[in-house]
């Protein structure tokens, strides 16, 4: 906010939302957070057709009121809230949705799958696409400010995704060692005669031995052995419908195993870019994809540590850098975008409006290795670092 100075998520909801143009936001501030109830929320998200979910701070919908939760619901939703209290004030807290969708589209078209690979996404914030990528079978590391590095850790653990040291893998594996349900053999189906069929044989075999004495005799043991007979009957129809019950249990137990074995990992880390730049942790080039959405505003004096941090874990020249910002902030975009160029980095692919919506995004490669990247970005980073 250009009156306060301060990053207030409520100031930034209001102008995305239109509720006060953009450029009167600095002079409403305290109208505005007088006024609007912000809360934190659930966004629901496919890619690849497979549903996932984040957590976000947003405005509250008129309709919700405390009073329409039953008290687990209410205690969930607090102790919830007390978890993601330092987040709040900081604007990586608030999902750009209409940029999150347009990106998720530029993901899903860039590549046919993300199984294996490793992907980075700086400025996550909620972390949706770095978590679309790791629900696509990557291995995603999503990074932000120390402050919001418990709504990425939520948001990890809300999409039941694993660090790399715990593969989903030995879901399916421990699925498939599990053993059947008692008195189910997978594949085998038993045929011997059950204790109530021996029964009904030997109840047949003396009512024919009375047949001598007389029609009503002859009469009751048929009765009787067709009696015995029809449960029987019954008994193995009723097996037969607890070794279906138990088959159709354990196939959709190994659809869950499969589907969780295809899904990759997640880990969330609190990166700062120019501490990253000056001191680096991740590792270097070693990251085949970077996302980076909604992240380049008035923040000019980040964006010579961002170039070196990509440049650094970028895995050769093959490897993709995908931005994608609102259209509001389009000339930030492509004032980056150039200081990319001349540096040496190629443009793939731009894409503005249309399908997008609002959007605008740029796809790059980085310099080839025998063209090492030189100037102003590395001169500063380096400068500020002595």
């Amino acid at each position: 906010c250009n009156s306060c100075k301060l990053s207030h998520a409520p100031c930034l909801v209001n102008s995305k939302s239109n509720a006060i143009a953009a450029d009167s936001v600095d002079l409403a501030c305290s109208a505005i957070m007088a006024e609007v109830v912000m809360r934190w929320q659930r966004q629901k998200f496919r890619f690849r057709n497979r549903p996932f979910e984040v957590e976000h701070f947003d405005v509250a919908e008129a309709a919700s009121s405390d009073s329409d939760e039953d008290q687990a619901e209410r205690r969930e939703r607090r102790t919830r809230e007390e978890l993601l209290e330092r987040c709040e004030s900081e604007l990586g807290a608030c999902l750009w949705l209409d940029t999150n969708l347009a990106a998720l589209k530029l993901l899903e078209d860039w590549r046919g799958s993300y199984a294996g690979a490793q992907v980075l996404e700086l400025g996550a914030g909620a972390g949706a696409c770095g978590i679309a990528m790791a629900w696509d079978g990557a291995d995603a590391t999503i990074c932000d400010v120390d402050a919001l590095l418990p709504l990425m850790q939520r948001n990890v653990q809300l999409n039941q995704l694993l660090p790399p040291a715990s593969s989903g893998a030995q879901a399916i594996s421990g699925a498939a060692d599990e053993e059947p349900p008692e008195g189910v053999e997978s594949g085998v189906t038993d045929d011997r005669p059950t204790g109530a069929e021996e029964l009904a044989v030997d109840v047949n075999s003396r009512s024919k031995g009375k047949a001598r004495k007389g029609k009503a005799a002859e009469d009751e043991g048929y009765s009787s052995s067709n009696r015995a007979l029809q449960a029987a009957a019954r008994g193995k129809k009723s097996r037969a419908g607890q070794r279906q019950r138990a088959s159709r249990a354990q196939a959709a137990a190994d659809v869950e195993a499969l589907d969780m074995a295809r899904k990759g990992t997640c880990v969330a880390l609190a990166v700062e870019w120019a501490r990253e730049a000056r001191s680096p942790t991740l590792p270097e080039s070693s990251f085949e994809v970077v996302m980076v959405c909604d992240c380049l505003y008035e923040n000019r004096e980040s964006w010579d540590a961002l170039q070196l941090l990509v440049t650094r874990v970028l895995a050769g020249p093959e490897a993709a850098l995908i931005l994608a910002s609102a259209m509001l902030r389009k000339p930030f975009m492509e004032q980056f975008v150039s200081q990319l160029e001349a540096a040496s980095w190629v443009v793939a692919d731009r894409e503005e409006g249309g399908r997008l919506g609002e959007v605008t995004s740029a796809i790059l490669h980085p310099p080839l290795p025998s063209e090492p990247e030189t100037g102003h970005a590395a001169t500063q980073i380096l400068h500020e670092g002595a």
